[in-house]
């Protein structure tokens, strides 16, 4: 059973989505957005606003109706004073209409009496893995498409989101996380995804003590926070980018060393990450474009699972490369990456293989 869940972004509305977490796959989307051809297919459309949008529901209705949708059970979430306010429009539009916040039992209760399936779903119990992925990638997506997402409250649930990364990992390993993260469909989301778990893999094998280890994958889940300043439009781009575009993009270390030092108490380390990700040994990374040892050991094997992460799961219109490719395509970056690290990364790339070759 498949949910598609449109929302605006925001945490209260992310929370109508828990009760799903570990049972069954959501994918969540911005309304009227193009739908990807992979979501055009739900059992079930979950609309969650914290404020009624400002669009209005016609126009909702009238995208619903575009991909097919009308006839798919429909719960919407509202706080009661919104619902109150615009009950004539919502409740001829849902199947269900419930306040927010609201409790997962709740959730579950109503879709259960719209959907047979439930009852079964419910017994098989969660699966820890597949809701750790799925609450992640909702934070991420949330920041990356929002039109005012909040980031202290992002940034927040990423620091306990990457404990649980770390937790995932150690009990289930990186070949289940890596199948939970590649059912979402935001390129920018499942990205952090991939770099977090990759993180934490390599410093699990390098034997770092566990604080280490968990600044680690805090770091890499956090990494791209700045481009939660970058218009969803650049980031799911699929052809080349314009020299206005491109520069927008590469301003994303500078956005997320200023969201991160907003936070409370902000990390040195965890900035730095965001900061310095794109720089290169030679000079020629940015933002700065600092070089040697002006690059920390932790910044070096960040920029190297970054960049292995993109050749492996490459964006649209370009083709991913098998872990062998891509750990021969950073050998040859001599210059740039840190080459006794990037052979220590080999170990990784060695699990990610036997993944790919056990699934073949």
């Amino acid at each position: 059973m498949k949910v598609l869940a449109l929302t605006d972004g925001s945490v209260l509305a992310a929370s109508s989505l828990d009760a799903f977490d570990g049972l069954l796959h959501v994918d969540t989307h911005v309304p009227l957005a193009p739908l990807p051809v992979e979501l055009h297919k739900p059992d079930l459309v979950v609309i969650a606003f914290a404020d009624f949008p400002e669009f209005g529901l016609h126009p909702l209705f009238m995208w619903l109706e575009r991909y097919k949708l009308v006839a798919k059970p429909r719960v919407v979430c509202l706080p009661p004073e919104v619902t109150k306010q615009y009950s004539a429009a919502v409740r001829p539009f849902a199947d269900r209409v419930l306040p927010l916040p609201l409790s997962p039992a709740l959730m579950l209760d109503t879709v259960q009496r719209l959907d047979s399936r439930i009852p079964r779903i419910r017994k098989k119990g969660r699966d820890e893995t597949a809701a750790t992925a799925q609450s992640t990638a909702r934070t991420l997506i949330s920041a990356f498409t929002a039109d005012e997402a909040d980031s202290q409250n992002t940034v927040a649930a990423l620091d306990k989101a990457s404990d649980d990364v770390c937790d995932a990992l150690d009990t289930d390993g990186l070949g289940m996380w890596m199948d939970s993260v590649a059912q979402y469909h935001s390129p920018t989301a499942r990205h952090s995804m991939l770099v977090a778990g990759l993180a934490a893999q390599w410093a699990r094998l390098l034997g770092v003590s566990d604080k280490d280890h968990r600044q680690f994958t805090r770091g890499a889940l956090l990494h791209d926070i700045g481009k939660m300043n970058v218009p969803v439009s650049i980031l799911n781009k699929t052809g080349p980018l314009t020299e206005e575009e491109e520069t927008i993009i590469r301003a994303h270390p500078e956005e997320g060393k200023r969201i991160l030092e907003q936070v409370p108490e902000p990390s040195p380390l965890i900035v730095e990450l965001a900061y310095c990700h794109h720089e290169m040994l030679d000079g020629s990374g940015y933002p700065r474009g600092i070089s040697g040892n002006e690059i920390g050991d932790m910044v070096r094997c960040l920029t190297i699972v970054d960049a292995y992460a993109g050749l492996v799961d490459a964006p649209a219109g370009r083709k991913s490369m098998t872990p062998q490719e891509a750990y021969a395509r950073l050998q040859t970056m001599t210059e740039k990456l840190d080459q006794p690290l990037l052979g220590a990364f080999r170990a990784v790339v060695d699990v990610h293989g036997s993944i790919q070759s056990q699934a073949a």
